[in-house]
């Protein structure tokens, strides 16, 4: 009874080794391959912080030997280098085999793949069923367990993993790690920017200086700006001498300059009004004295009239 049971767990952990990364016979064979890399990862700073901490975890395996079944930086096959990556360095599980992992991610495009994500290929001569694993890090670069060098970075537009490629996918909860650490860093830069009020100033060399105010000027009433711009503008002298011998002149600030501008557009429009009513008084004035020339020429017609008819009047009673 007792060997019958042994003989069902050597079977069932052998089955489980064979599954782990690959089915090919080749692979089964090869139990250990050491491998001194020198290679190393460029993980920038602007990834999110979760996958600063995979691919940190995933370069610390460099050079790590292939063993088959393995999941310790003594050996490690593909499937379990993927799987220690993301428990070590995130707390999440994958399953075991890199046939399940597949099946376990949410499928993507290769132009869809980002740090952290997981590249799927099939390796077997007599099968077309996922059998190798590896994580993307970036620049078209993957770091996985090779059966020949361990683990390694390697290119994913290199002709063997072009042709063996299966697919590609990500995990759900890594993802969704992301996603909360990214709309965090948003809130928080939001919080942080504080607007600032700013009113142009003119500078020394005329270009215009802002400086932050705490509010905003009030507006000038009519009076106070017409008398700010009075007191403020510079006598002006005509003498090209004076001005010679005195190169310093007086500046107006560009708010008296405004009130003063004001002020003359006020006068302009008051003298055209002015004009405007002298115009108005010209043109009724020659109406009446036209309308006067014409009572006149009617009375005196009226006159002749009748003294002709006096005159007709008078020579009828002489006869």
């Amino acid at each position: 009874m007792i060997q019958k049971i042994l003989r069902l767990l050597i079977i069932t952990f052998t089955v489980g080794m064979i599954a782990s990364c690959s089915s090919s016979k080749d692979t089964a064979k090869t139990n250990y391959t050491t491998s001194k890399s020198k290679q190393s990862l460029k993980i920038s700073d602007s990834l999110p912080k979760q996958s600063r901490l995979l691919l940190t975890e995933a370069e610390s395996w460099l050079g790590t030997p292939y063993k088959y079944g393995g999941e310790t930086k003594r050996g490690v096959d593909c499937s379990g280098f993927v799987m220690s990556v993301y428990k070590n360095a995130l707390g999440i599980k994958l399953p075991r085999t890199s046939k399940e992992q597949s099946n376990y991610c949410t499928p993507l495009k290769k132009k869809q793949l980002q740090p952290g994500d997981l590249l799927f290929f099939s390796t077997s001569k007599s099968s077309n069923k996922v059998s190798h694993v590896g994580i993307y890090v970036g620049n078209n670069k993957m770091i996985h367990s090779s059966t020949s060098k361990g683990v390694i970075v390697s290119g994913i537009n290199e002709s063997y993993y072009v042709r063996t490629y299966a697919g590609a996918g990500y995990v759900n909860k890594y993802r969704s790690m992301i996603s909360k650490e990214t709309k965090k860093s948003k809130n928080k830069n939001s919080e942080n920017s504080t607007p600032t009020v700013k009113t142009p100033v003119n500078d020394d060399d005329g270009q215009i200086k802002y400086t932050p105010v705490n509010s905003l000027p009030q507006k000038k009433s009519e009076t106070e700006g017409a008398a700010s711009a009075k007191d403020n503008v510079a006598p002006t002298n005509n003498n090209n001498n004076a001005t010679a011998d005195n190169p310093k002149k007086t500046k107006v600030n560009k708010s008296d300059t405004d009130a003063k501008s004001e002020t003359d557009a006020k006068s302009k429009q008051k003298t055209k009004s002015k004009n405007q009513q002298a115009a108005k008084i010209a043109v009724d004035s020659k109406s009446s004295n036209e309308t006067k020339k014409e009572t006149t020429v009617n009375e005196d017609r009226n006159s002749v009239l009748n003294s002709l008819l006096e005159q007709k009047i008078d020579s009828i009673y002489k006869r």
